[in-house]
């Protein structure tokens, strides 16, 4: 449920519903660092980095799939999931994996953490960890960050 709810609201640019499931602080971590948001303003700019990333590369289609989930206790979800981005019906890039932490809050699942492994789309990557000081590169948005997955 968590997984389509956020990726309906991403794709279709339903801030709010988005927002409205991560908690505060939120600890998002990749590869290449950690950060800690606090706010919704520094959650949105995150979101803002993310959807740019997607239309740079047009992506179309994100396919997500929960791999595992493990309850930490009756209000605490440990959970692994894994995304395909599609252009147009093909798979961009690897599959990536993520591993979040889910928690109820009166009555309301949120998300209060997530790891992502990404390793072949660094501006993924920047957006992820709000990293705006880091230039775009040069090959973003002609999907050679993240190249076309050969069936």
């Amino acid at each position: 449920f968590m997984l389509e709810v956020t990726s309906r609201a991403l794709m279709g640019g339903d801030d709010a519903t988005f927002l409205d499931r991560f908690a505060l602080p939120l600890t998002i971590g990749t590869y290449e660092g950690e950060q800690v948001i606090e706010s919704r303003g520094a959650l949105l700019k995150v979101l803002r980095g993310v959807q740019d990333f997607l239309r740079r590369n047009n992506i179309d289609l994100i396919d997500r799939r929960t791999v595992d989930a493990e309850f930490l206790s009756p209000d605490k979800v440990l959970a692994t999931h894994e995304s395909r981005y599609l252009c147009k019906g093909q798979q961009i890039g690897e599959v990536k994996l993520c591993c979040g932490t889910i928690e109820r809050f009166d009555g309301f699942w949120m998300i209060t953490s997530n790891d992502y492994a990404v390793s072949d789309a660094p501006s993924l990557n920047r957006a992820l960890l709000s990293r705006a000081d880091i230039k775009q590169s040069p090959t973003d948005g002609d999907h050679t960050d993240m190249k076309i997955k050969e069936a």
